[in-house]
């Protein structure tokens, strides 16, 4: 599953969760349960949580990828991400020139 990485802890994951219905079955110092119906999510207390533990989370408990970015409050975790810096676009101007060469033919005589 390629998605976008983002930096969020286990505690965050939890609170985003609870934002969608879930409920807190029980804690502990390395994880909480979490229930919402028939499903059961283990969410790791770590930070960041590990790609593959999110994916996890996101095929346990149901929830779309994006459903959980919102739950999650993207614009306050947007920071939190360190992002390579892309070159300027305005920096490197290419300049195409077309040339069009117009053809006159003589019809008849």
């Amino acid at each position: 599953m390629g998605l976008p990485l983002f930096a969020a802890s286990g505690d965050e994951i939890v609170r985003a969760l609870k934002r969608g219905g879930f409920r807190v079955a029980s804690e502990s110092d390395t994880h909480a349960v979490l229930e919402s119906g028939h499903r059961s999510v283990v969410v790791p207390r770590v930070h960041p949580l590990h790609p593959d533990e999110l994916i996890a989370v996101l095929r346990a408990s149901g929830v779309s990828y994006m459903v959980l970015v919102e739950w999650l409050d993207w614009p306050r975790h947007e920071s939190s991400v360190r992002r390579r810096a892309l070159p300027d676009e305005t920096s490197t101007t290419t300049t195409t020139t077309t040339t069009t060469r117009t053809r006159t033919r003589k019809v008849g005589r």
